[in-house]
Formats: C-alpha cells, structure tokens, sequence
C-alpha cells in the first residue's frame, strides 16, 4: 500500500526524544563500613534497684547513597553528557557519626513488683537520606526522589542530622501485682521531635528534580514536635475447677495512647506550601482493647 490511512513511524525514532533514564553502579563503589565503641557501668542501689549508664559511639564509612551524574553543570547548565538524560548513580560516598548515652534505672526481680526507666541523649548526624539507594531502573521521581541530593556537584551541606536523630528519649514501663488477683501495667514513651528537610519547593537548579533548599539551609534543618504515648492494661485471672481437671484463665482490658494525645507525624518542610512547618499525618488515638485467655 502506497498511501495507508495510519502513520508509518521508523522503528529505530521510537523514543527518540524522550532522554534515557537509567541507574549505574559506581565502578569504585565498596563496601560499607561501621565502627562501634561501647562502654557500660552498673551499680546496684538500695531499695533493691539497679543502674546502668552505658555510651556508645558509632561511625559509618562508605555508606550508600545516590547521585545524578548527568545533573546539569552549576555554572554553564550544560548536561556533562548531552545525548542522555538522567544517569542516577549507586557511590559508596557518604558517612555518619553518632553519639548514644543511656541511662537505665531497674528493680531486681520481685513478685509483686516490676519496674524499668531508661533515659536517652542521642546526636545522630549522617549525610544520606536513606539507608539503601534505589533500584536499578527506578524512576528518579517519587519515592526515590527522596534519596537524591539538593545538589549534586556539592553535598557538603548533606551533611546533617539523621532521619531519627531524636535527642531525649525516655521510656517507663513496670507492672504490679494489687489485690484479688489483679496486675496493673503501663508503657510510657515520651521523645522529642524529629528533623525534617526544608526545600523550597522549586527545580531551583534545573536538575529536574524540585528538592532544592534555600540558600544557606542544610539537610534536616527542620524540627517537629515530641510525641508522647501513654499505654496501660488491667487483667486478672480466674481459676475454675472442673471435676479433676483446673481451667485457668486471664481477663484484661488494655488502653493504647490512654491521654488520646495527638502526636503529629510527617511535617511539610516546602516554604512555599501554605501547610509549611504543619504535620499532614498523625498516629493513631486511643485505643481500646479487650482480652479473654483460657489455659487448660
């Protein structure tokens, strides 16, 4: 047929203008490596409790992050490969160092009593923003987005406090055994806020991706507020007697986050959304729940 009624396209233009997208492996990419220091010391205090101080310090070498090769360049915003688009690659470039104090104060075993608070002071400083890169052949959009630098040809200001650097943390936990067979427990958790990255919103740099950050602004610049939960459970058992044979079982109603304290999560860090420095998440409210055990 001389004159088809439909276009006849050149397989070999198909794509033509539409630039590859692709990820590598860094040819001098090893492996990564982590050094841990430790110290403990535990002292038993009267009343019949124990405390236990323990720092540890932790620095990491040849962490995995990614970086686009093919970004374009900072003074001429000509692309170092024209004829391609976006080359994400896999480099062994990035570190961590981190600092953790613990401070644990526990009873000794007791039947009628349990009881275990421990205080954290942590700094958690790294300059990557995850912990594995993106697959090969992902798309540098999205979910991934997240693991690329503000810049690609300069990630000193990378550099900054980790994705769950929180810096107090304490927890209280303990049960006790009250009268006609009943036990009380709670689970308290209190923290302080977590970092979050402030961009601008904008493809300042033409890079294709829009997580660029203002002037002067470092990675997890940002802080959210603390979060506290308040966990407690009330049970009891019950003992039948069956002809021969003993029916044990156990009643309990338990309460997740009791207070119904709102703790806020994922905080919008774009300066021009108007949801800037406010949560669009939060964990879940009071929870409610009942449980019945029968051992035979």
């Amino acid at each position: 047929m001389t004159e088809p009624s439909y276009p006849v396209v050149d397989p070999t233009e198909l794509g033509a203008q539409v630039p590859s997208a692709v990820w590598r492996i860094d040819p001098s990419m090893t492996f990564p490596r982590i050094y841990q220091a430790s110290s403990t010391l535990e002292r038993q205090l009267p009343g019949g409790f124990v405390l236990v101080s323990d720092y540890t310090y932790q620095r990491g070498d040849h962490l995995l992050r990614a970086r686009d090769i093919n970004a374009p360049l900072p003074v001429t915003g000509l692309l170092p490969y024209p004829a391609e688009g976006f080359i994400g690659q896999i480099e062994s470039s990035a570190s961590s160092r981190g600092s953790v104090g613990n401070w644990t104060l526990k009873s000794l075993r007791n039947k009628r009593f349990q009881f275990f608070a421990q205080y954290t002071l942590s700094r958690l400083y790294d300059d990557t923003g995850g912990a594995f890169p993106p697959p090969p052949g992902a798309s540098p959009t999205g979910l991934f987005a997240a693991l690329l630098p503000a810049n690609n040809y300069d990630l000193r200001p990378e550099w900054g406090r980790a994705n769950n650097d929180a810096r107090n943390r304490f927890g209280l936990s303990g049960t006790v055994q009250l009268p006609w067979r009943f036990t009380f427990g709670t689970l308290t958790t209190i923290r302080s806020g977590l970092p979050f990255n402030i961009t601008t919103g904008l493809d300042n740099n033409g890079d294709g991706i829009a997580n660029d950050r203002p002037p002067g602004v470092t990675r997890n610049s940002g802080e959210g507020p603390g979060q506290v939960s308040v966990d407690v459970h009330l049970g009891r058992k019950f003992t039948f007697q069956r002809g021969d044979r003993k029916i044990d079982a156990d009643a309990g109603i338990d309460s997740f986050n009791v207070l119904n304290h709102t703790n806020y999560t994922n905080y919008i860090g774009v300066i021009t959304s108007p949801l800037f420095g406010k949560a669009n998440a939060a964990l879940d409210g009071r929870q409610m729940q009942f449980t019945v055990q029968i051992h035979f």
